[in-house]
Order: structure tokens, then sequence, then C-alpha cells
């Protein structure tokens, strides 16, 4: 069932019409009212909000709930306007997830990382003027935000045995991990590899990935599934190291997402995201 947005059906459906004004949409949406007070999510999935070209979201009747629930906007009358429409009602996406592979793990990978890993300090060795540290647990952590964990990480294969992970469980209560560190203004060049977890649930996720240096945020990095990006950032004379990760479109806060879960098929979008064996330089 859809239903479109105008002032006049607003007005019918919230009762503030006379009674013999479009009396027929006075009756329907008494039905879907009594619907949706009866069974919830099930209404909730068979009614389709749309709003039509020249109107708004707020035209809305207000038991359709126009800021909390998925509706349609149609900005033009073609194929393209109407094509997220069409897939909803018809339940068929115009682009189809591919089969997700299975990790079997590389036995190489110990090897290869010990290889990253002299390969990095000798290029430290080379251009700065003392040796690596990992930042775990070589400086202090005075902060860190639910959902942030320090461990092993694998991303594209390679593992990071001293990583920082940003991988909430069940739902998500901040939509960026932060983990901060009290740098003591010891060392002068921070290094990781970032990107989405090997094992991670869905592989068509993108993270994104930001240093901020006493309060000053540096450039933003994207990373994506089996694509990670070597981060190195210049952190002379810095106090606090903070870093920040996020997946765009991540469910915040146990009582949306259970709301979320009850009346779409979608995924909450939780990050799984790492930073690989992050390393500062004295």
């Amino acid at each position: 069932m859809t239903g479109s947005a105008s002032p006049a059906y607003k007005r019918r459906a919230e009762g503030s019409a006379p009674p013999d004004e479009g009396r027929g949409s006075q009756f329907e949406t008494a039905l879907i009212m009594d619907n949706l007070t009866r069974d919830l999510p099930e209404e909730t999935r068979r009614i389709i909000p749309v709003v039509l070209p020249g109107r708004s979201v707020e035209e809305l009747p207000t038991f359709m709930r126009p800021y909390s629930t998925t509706h349609y906007i149609v900005r033009e009358f073609s194929a393209e306007g109407v094509r997220d429409l069409l897939a909803a009602i018809s339940g068929v996406s115009e682009w189809v997830k591919p089969r997700r592979g299975r990790y079997r793990g590389n036995p190489f990978a110990e090897s290869h990382a010990r290889q990253r890993s002299e390969d990095a300090e000798a290029e430290v060795g080379r251009s700065s003027r003392g040796r690596p540290h990992l930042l775990v647990p070589s400086v202090k952590l005075v902060r860190s935000t639910e959902g942030v964990a320090i461990g092993a990480a694998d991303i594209d294969g390679q593992h990071y045995n001293s990583s920082i992970r940003f991988r909430p469980t069940m739902w998500c209560t901040e939509p960026t991990g932060v983990a901060e560190f009290s740098m003591g203004r010891a060392y002068h060049r921070f290094t990781a590899v970032v990107g989405v977890l090997d094992d991670a649930r869905e592989s068509d996720q993108v993270g994104y990935f930001q240093v901020v240096l006493d309060n000053v945020p540096q450039s933003e990095v994207r990373a994506t599934y089996g694509k990670p990006v070597r981060l190195t950032v210049d952190v002379e004379g810095v106090l606090r190291l903070e870093l920040r990760a996020h997946r765009p479109g991540t469910v915040v806060g146990a009582l949306r997402a259970g709301v979320f879960a009850t009346q779409t098929r979608h995924s909450l979008h939780l990050p799984e995201l790492a930073w690989g064996n992050p390393t500062v330089t004295d």
C-alpha cells in the first residue's frame, strides 16, 4: 500500500478537515491507523509513504512517522526518478550483491607481516631520527569509545598483532570509534595501515579514518575491503593523538537499531574497521 504526501491528505488524515471533505481519504486513513495500532511492525512494512515532485516530507500524516520510518521521494516522473520506489514495491534491487567468498586464511601471513614490519623499520631507519615503537603499549591510552578494542587484526591478508579495532557487536552507541593517546611531545612520526577487517560480515562497506592532533583534525582517509591505505602523519610536538574511524550510514543506539530491524530488511551498517599496528617514531 502506498500513500502520497499532500496538504489535503494530511489534513483529512489527521482529522482537521470537515467531515464531508475527502470522505474516502478519511475512511482510508482511519483503517490504516487502526491496523498500525493492531500490528505496528507488520503494517509498517505494508505501507510505503511517497513524496511526489513538488511536495515535502512534512506533508505526510504524523501517524506515518515521516522522520523515523523509511519514505521515498520521487523528484521527477521518470524511470530514474522512481527507481528506488519500484525496487521497494517489487523487492527486486537493480544491483545484485555478489556472493561472499570464504576466507581460508593465509599460511604466509605471519612471514609477510614480519617482512612488512622489517621493511617499515628499515624505511624509518633511513628517513627518521629514532626508532619505531608500536603505539600500544608504548603510549598511554587515555580514552576510548564503546566498540573500540585493542588486539590483533587481519587486513588484506596481513596480520597485525597490536591493532585498534572498531567493531560493535550488536549495535552502535557512537557513530565514530575513538581512541585517544597521551603523546607527551615525545614522538615525531605516526604510521598505520587502515582498512576493513578481512573477516568483516559485510565486505561492501567503506571506512573513513582520521587523525586528530591536539584537537586539530587532519585529512580524512577512505579505505574499502581488500584495499587498505598506509597512513603517515607528522606528530612533532603533539601532546594528544586521537584516532577516529567510522562507517557512513551506521544505525546508532539500541532503540533505533531495534526499530530499524523490525521495519526493514536492511543491515544496521555496523563498522568492522581497524588501524593495523599503529606505530610512533621517537
